[in-house]
């Protein structure tokens, strides 16, 4: 008789390996149907888009528009700032990082994003801290969200 292949158990697969399997063990997931039936505790929902006109603070909300500004730099004690600003027709957004200067290599002038997070005003400026982002096309009359699966962490 064949085991079903639900009974797998998940360091087989292509990518775990032994190391993750002990860390996925933690949270319950041992064969891959118990991978199948890990469901996200909650969802973030990030198809509110809206101009920057619209914004409310403290609230999540996503903003399209086109990089006119990145900025990386180095600030006390060897932390990093990186800031990409958005001209979003109607207003201003600036996406900011912290400590991940790399995340500066994956923007460019005139490109096209959607930044999704919890907007604040700050000095009278719309920003977003560790915004979610997402390459669009250069059509910003439909630009649609993401919703995003939130799951419980393993360490």
């Amino acid at each position: 008789m064949t085991e079903s292949p639900l009974e797998t158990p998940v360091q087989f697969l292509n990518g775990v390996g032994s190391e993750r399997a002990e860390l996925l063990q933690k949270i319950g997931i041992q064969t891959v149907e118990d991978l199948l039936w890990h469901l996200p505790r909650s969802v973030l929902d990030l198809t509110d888009v809206r101009p920057v006109s619209e914004l409310e603070d403290d609230q999540v909300a996503s903003v399209c528009g086109k990089v006119t500004d990145l900025d990386a730099r180095t600030i006390s004690r060897g932390r990093t700032i990186t800031s990409i600003l958005l001209d979003c027709g109607d207003g201003f957004l600036k996406g900011t990082w912290f400590n991940q200067p790399w995340v500066i290599k994956r923007f460019f002038q005139g490109q096209f994003l959607m930044f999704s997070g919890k907007a604040k005003k700050r000095s009278g400026k719309w920003e977003m801290s560790h915004p979610q982002y997402q390459a669009l096309e250069e059509d910003l009359d439909s630009p649609q969200g993401l919703i995003l699966p939130k799951y419980s962490l393993t360490e």
